[in-house]
């Protein structure tokens, strides 16, 4: 019984460190390494997308928003869809965080073939028309 709750105290904090190790932006699994980190620009906002990833399959979308000079709080809305498996993956949050770091937008491990990603963001921008831009063929 001991050995028992040892192993789950074990898994429990390798799977804590590995949430933690994705969330600043390392590699959460032994051999996940990164896709080139892709950009978008529009109205002094910067957008950039970075996918984890082991051979085909996909273990992290991460964004993270340059807001340059604009006025705005933490409510960008950002948009994942992977058309490579079916049906498509899409992740999305409207409570983007637009401070210049890494942010995981999901960390679901899943497996893609050959097919189209996007990435779309719509910065949130004070008194004035939130500017968006859309990143397409992400990997």
């Amino acid at each position: 019984m001991r050995s028992t709750w040892r192993r789950i105290a074990t898994s429990a904090v390798a799977s804590a460190a590995a949430c933690a190790a994705v969330s600043a932006g390392q590699a959460a699994h032994a051999a996940e390494s990164f896709w080139p980190t892709k950009s978008c620009t529009k109205g002094g906002f910067t957008g950039y997308v970075r996918v984890a990833h082991v051979g085909t399959m996909v273990t992290a979308v991460q964004y993270k928003i340059f807001k340059g000079s604009n006025s705005g709080g933490n409510n960008a809305n950002v948009d994942w869809v992977d058309g490579g498996i079916a049906p498509s993956k899409h992740f999305s949050t409207d409570s983007g965080i637009q401070d210049n770091a890494w942010h995981t937008l999901s960390n679901v491990d899943y497996y893609r073939g050959s097919g189209g990603t996007s990435m779309k963001f719509v910065f949130d921008k004070s008194g004035a028309t939130d500017p968006s831009c859309t990143i397409t063929s992400v990997l």
